[in-house]
């Protein structure tokens, strides 16, 4: 019985000590896009805060190159977000440092592939894919 409840024990805190790394693994730049309503529109991640399985920062979007004949809008917003596991990080746009006229805050539901991209899905009916890589 004390081999079993050990074994767990060590089980319990190696997931901790994955998911802290993983976590961490956010922290950095990435590079990329989302599709919503107006089209595909590039997208830069700052991530310069993790604490835990949480981490801030700002989310950064511009005309795509290959939607330049849109009206895509500029525009910042804050971050917040969680890191639950690599299959499961929620990504929170939570105030505005600059508002394109006409645009709204949508969170993004992703996972990580290893650590050089995070993919998933903003959600908003008019919206779909999510995409960013490391820089």
């Amino acid at each position: 019985m004390k081999k079993f409840l050990f074994l767990i024990f060590i089980v319990f805190i190696s997931n901790l000590l994955v998911s802290a790394q993983s976590a961490k693994d956010l922290e950095g730049t990435w590079m990329g896009y989302y599709d919503c309503g107006q089209g595909r529109t590039g997208v830069r991640l700052i991530i310069n805060e993790v604490s835990n399985n949480k981490f801030s920062g700002y989310f950064q979007f511009f005309p795509h190159y290959s939607n330049y004949s849109k009206n895509v809008g500029i525009g910042v917003t804050k971050i917040s977000g969680e890191f639950y596991s690599s299959d499961n990080v929620k990504i929170d746009l939570t105030e505005w440092i600059y508002n394109p006229y006409n645009y709204m805050l949508v969170n993004i539901q992703a996972s990580m592939d290893g650590t050089s991209s995070i993919n998933g899905t903003m959600l908003h009916s008019s919206c779909g894919d999510f995409e960013v890589k490391k820089q």
